[in-house]
């Protein structure tokens, strides 16, 4: 053949033009580091879907046991404000006498 030089071997082993780029295969070769490995797109979903679950679940847990909670009797703040004036609570009592 008119291209061909005797003794050149191409990537098939038959004798031709070789082509030094395609006889080799190119191999990249990349290290990382155990603390780079990303996480997929599909567990960053079900991780988002999992917490937002549970943070409205547990908000609803949280209303559901203010709402029945059972009063103790008055709290230290409304105690504080009936000691400090004793003399409007005899005034009231006397006015719906």
């Amino acid at each position: 053949m008119a291209g061909e030089r005797e003794g050149d071997v191409n990537a098939s082993g038959r004798p031709g033009l070789s082509i030094p780029h395609l006889q080799a295969p190119l191999t990249i070769q990349t290290t990382r580091a155990p603390s780079s490995i990303m996480i997929s797109d599909d567990d960053l979903y079900t991780l988002a879907i999992f917490l937002g679950s549970l943070a409205m679940l547990l908000i609803v847990l949280y209303h559901f046991l203010e709402v029945n909670a059972i009063d103790d009797g008055p709290t230290q703040s409304e105690e504080k404000a009936s000691s400090k004036s004793p003399s409007q609570a005899q005034a009231r009592a006397t006015a719906q006498s």
